[in-house]
């Protein structure tokens, strides 16, 4: 029986995909991390090494879910972000760079610990347990119209071992409740006009929840509005809302908190120099 390596698989998987597609380098990296039970960044290291034919099954059919087009984070099952372990399926948004880059600003900008957080469009929960680990003796609630999203966020919770409340709430139709007010509220809530969705990623649209990214064209604001309301009531004196936001209603955004009352408003760009992220005070 000839042996089989990882450079085997490597081999493999780039008479499929280009080998100069960083795209396709760096998920062969991640499955081959996965197969290989080692490390992302030292799967070079360990290509020459034998691999059994029980990985080599697990490799095939990772491989064949990939050529349909499915995420490798959902082939997976996971996705690291933020020092966290995050599951993911097709029933949550993969998080992103983006979202990381805003929980980075968040903790190097918020010099008072917040007491209270409040995610909302929770998703996976990785915002959430992001701000549960950036404020471990704050308060940290996650909530979300999905109860099977929030059943994903709770398994991360624990997995991640932070104590984070998650629970059921629409952010279009908030019922008139008793409500603590928050020092920080954070949101990276649906904000692409159901227009743009011809021109998206395949394995975007097809693979990810669509009701976690699109809004309807007349009204691509309108979450952000919604949230603006309930700040308005809900965010302590002293307190500051965090957003990600599409870079072209990023000006937009800004007007719509200004007109809301909030006068201390900023935009920042992220690593693509791309307007992706708002911070509001009052």
């Amino acid at each position: 029986m000839v042996e089989c390596t990882g450079r085997d698989l490597k081999d493999r998987f780039f008479k499929y995909y280009s080998n100069t597609d960083r795209e396709a380098q760096s998920v062969l990296r991640f499955l081959l991390s996965s197969i290989l039970n080692c490390d992302y960044s030292e799967v070079n290291f360990h290509l020459n090494e034998a691999v059994s034919s029980d990985q080599v099954k697990r490799f095939e059919q990772a491989f064949n879910r990939l050529k349909t087009g499915e995420p490798i984070q959902h082939i997976l099952g996971k996705v690291e972000f933020f020092d966290l372990t995050i599951e993911v399926s097709d029933q949550v948004l993969i998080p992103r760079p983006e979202t990381e880059e805003l929980l980075y600003w968040i903790k190097s900008d918020e010099c008072q610990l917040p007491q209270n957080a409040i995610d909302l469009c929770t998703g996976s929960g990785c915002i959430a347990l992001g701000l549960k680990s950036i404020f471990p003796m704050a308060r940290v609630e996650g909530v979300d119209l999905s109860e099977t999203a929030l059943q994903i966020a709770k398994r991360n919770a624990n997995q991640n071992k932070l104590e984070v409340d998650f629970y059921l709430f629409d952010v279009l139709n908030p019922k008139e409740t008793s409500t603590p007010t928050y020092d920080l509220i954070v949101s990276n809530p649906p904000y692409i006009p159901i227009r743009e969705k011809e021109g998206m990623d395949a394995q975007v649209v097809n693979f990810e929840p669509n009701m976690a990214l699109f809004v309807e064209n007349h009204q691509p604001l309108i979450f952000y509005e919604r949230i603006g309301q309930m700040a308005q009531k809900l965010l302590t004196k002293e307190g500051a809302i965090y957003l990600e936001l599409h870079e072209n209603f990023a000006l937009e955004t800004l007007a719509l908190y200004r007109a809301l009352g909030f006068s201390d408003v900023v935009l920042k760009k992220d690593l693509q120099g791309k307007n992706r992220m708002l911070r509001v005070r009052r």
